[in-house]
């Protein structure tokens, strides 16, 4: 498939076999994978790997990372990812409700942790860029945390914007990302975690940011099943879901343009 954009990268998550299986047949090029799932193990024909720690996936489930940082950093010297984030906390209400915890306790709980990521790393020689994770809830929030990181030698020269994977909140996240773009040094990369594609709309977010992913095309397949229209768990489906979402995205990147040429349908699939 070809690239979305030379200056923007959309990646696209794989966090369940489906998912994984669609994005293989139909050599989706750029690939997130979630290190907290069973199946995270990179294929052959993705050309640019992200990724990420699975930070909301263990504070769901334990509270906390379920291996040590060695092992995390081991994983990213085996499969050589182009961009891996550091270990964060991620401040949803439903995580922070779940443990009892604060913003500003995962605030903290994620410095700590991109310091010690980053020691360790500088005792390696590790591939990929690391990407520092900015964590809040509100505006104030981020850039909070954007003065810790930076006050402990932790704001890395890619950054990622986490807990903005919000439904009907695009408003708000765009006031996020433009606000952390003007605080941050200039010219730092932004990587926006779980963003709809509905908040690429906007021309100001896209510009701000280098990259962003999702994995909703699969959301949507799963949501289908489970309320069976026109849904259900082979990875066809998942594909389905993965080309629309692909599409809309090459849409919006190419400003409203007819992006037809760069479409691909189902019928170019083979099992």
């Amino acid at each position: 498939m070809t690239e979305v954009d030379d200056d923007f990268r959309f990646y696209f998550g794989a966090a369940s076999g489906s998912s994984r299986k669609a994005l293989r047949q139909l050599e989706e090029p750029h690939v997130m994978l979630n290190y907290a799932t069973k199946m995270n193990a990179p294929w052959g024909s993705i050309d640019r790997l992200f990724i990420d720690s699975g930070g909301y996936s263990f504070m769901k489930g334990k509270g906390e990372y379920g291996t040590s940082n060695a092992v995390y950093l081991d994983f990213i010297a085996e499969h050589e990812p182009e961009v891996w984030a550091l270990r964060d906390y991620p401040c949803e209400p439903d995580v922070l409700a779940e443990h009892g915890r604060s913003v500003r306790d995962h605030q903290c709980k994620t410095t700590a942790r991109h310091v010690d990521l980053l020691d360790a790393a500088d005792d390696r020689t590790l591939p990929g860029q690391p990407v520092s994770v900015l964590q809040g809830w509100d505006v104030a929030d981020y850039l909070t945390h954007l003065d810790d990181l930076r006050d402990r030698g932790a704001l890395t020269d890619y950054v990622g914007i986490g807990s903005v994977c919000r439904r009907n909140q695009d408003a708000t996240i765009r006031e996020i990302v433009l606000t952390v773009a003007d605080a941050l040094p200039a010219g730092t990369d932004i990587h926006a975690f779980g963003v709809k594609a509905s908040v690429l709309r906007f021309p100001d977010v896209r510009a701000a940011l280098r990259s962003a992913d999702s994995q909703s095309y699969d959301f949507c397949r799963r949501w289908a099943t489970v309320h069976e229209r026109d849904g259900g768990s082979d990875w066809r489906d998942a594909a389905y879901h993965y080309l629309h979402q692909r599409n809309e995205i090459l849409r919006l990147i190419a400003g409203d343009a007819d992006a037809s040429g760069e479409q691909t349908t189902l019928s170019e699939v083979h099992a």
